[in-house]
């Protein structure tokens, strides 16, 4: 499927206008369906929409590892997941409340069962700057079209390295979460970055995952920091060139100079 459109336009620079043809991202609806229930239609970039929808029941709290899926099917009505647990939607009450993003929409996010996340060893504050600079210069959509958020998963070894893009910032981390449950990728040693803000919503889906370093090039919520330091999340926004904030938790993060 493709994921860019060809469209014509005027291009203005000062006084001087032309007729050229340009690229913009699509716009996807894509139906969530769970034990053959209904769960949520999101609209997204129509790419890794099987990660998208695991990524999403994971942050639900409708399942918790690959071991919960008993098929996936991508059908023409969307993507169709059939968990172990028949009663998974019976037994999860989501209550309605209003996101920063996308207004009313149903969500479980409560942290009561989400556990600190644990001290790993430190990583170089250098890292940082170059996974940022990797998230920058890694997504070819962007480029083309300007219209998308980008996630990169890494470690700071730079061993292991995952770029997930999509219209909504939400969606991008939930495809990346996505691929970590069905590939059974362990979270103790990787660093999320992503291109957008960081809300509490971005922080509990990384609190979920288990990964412990969340970065931005953008900048946090008060809710997110104060989410951060209850659930030990390093937190670090506005990571652009050489600069960063370190918001939360900043233990993990060795700021000796080189």
């Amino acid at each position: 499927m493709n994921l860019t459109q060809s469209v014509k336009i005027i291009c203005g620079k000062q006084d001087s206008f032309r007729h050229i043809t340009d690229k913009v991202v699509r716009e996807f609806p894509l139906k969530i369906i769970v034990n053959e229930q209904d769960l949520v239609t999101l609209v997204c970039t129509p790419a890794h929409l099987d990660q998208l929808a695991v990524g999403y029941a994971f942050s639900k709290g409708l399942l918790n590892s690959k071991d919960d899926i008993e098929q996936i099917i991508d059908s023409d009505e969307g993507i169709c997941l059939t968990l172990r647990n028949k009663t998974a939607l019976i037994d999860k009450k989501c209550p309605k409340i209003i996101t920063s993003s996308s207004g009313k929409v149903s969500q479980c996010d409560d942290i009561k069962g989400l556990r600190l996340a644990p001290r790993n060893s430190k990583v170089p504050y250098y890292s940082i700057y170059e996974m940022a600079d990797v998230l920058s210069s890694g997504s070819e959509l962007f480029k083309d079209t300007g219209g998308v958020h980008t996630a990169l998963l890494s470690d700071h070894h730079k061993s292991f390295t995952l770029f997930r893009e999509d219209i909504g910032r939400h969606n991008a981390v939930d495809k990346v979460i996505g691929f970590m449950i069905l590939n059974q990728v362990l979270p103790e040693d990787k660093v999320l970055v992503i291109s957008g803000r960081v809300s509490s919503e971005i922080l509990i889906k990384t609190a979920r995952s288990g990964i412990s370093i969340l970065v931005s090039r953008s900048a946090p919520t008060d809710l997110a920091v104060s989410l951060a330091n209850q659930l030990g999340i390093t937190l670090i926004g506005f990571v652009r060139g050489k600069r960063m904030n370190i918001y939360a938790q900043e233990e993990r993060i060795d700021i000796a100079k080189r």
